[in-house]
């Protein structure tokens, strides 16, 4: 049978790391970026700037290297514009270092 706990991230450990890491980035690079969903494990929700498109961000982030997910992808209804544009931003298993990387290029296309 597996093993179907949570894995929790605990102060000092790897995920845990990554996470102040990403909320760090995020505020040095793009501070009118929101974060939510810290707790929850190993992802974070970013709310951006609803004059962003999550798709097109998407695809520049990946033309420059950066993987995202829209959270456009999850929904039941992708195409409503009821919803203000989030990235699903996964940290725990990357380095600071990527980290870093990652929101400052994300930053830079999200200020042109």
């Amino acid at each position: 049978m597996r093993d179907r706990r949570r894995r929790i991230p605990i102060p000092g450990g790897k995920a845990w790391g990554g996470r102040q890491h990403l909320v760090t980035a995020l505020s040095k690079h793009a501070p009118a970026v929101q974060v939510t969903g810290l707790v929850a494990g190993l992802h974070a929700v970013a709310r951006l700037p609803a004059h962003l498109d999550e798709t097109e961000l998407v695809a520049a982030a990946l033309a420059r290297g950066i993987g995202l997910h829209p959270m456009s992808a999850y929904r039941l209804n992708p195409h409503s514009s009821n919803h203000h544009p989030q990235l699903v931003l996964g940290y725990g298993h990357l380095p600071e270092s990527t980290i870093e990387r990652g929101i400052a290029t994300v930053a830079d296309i999200i200020h042109g």
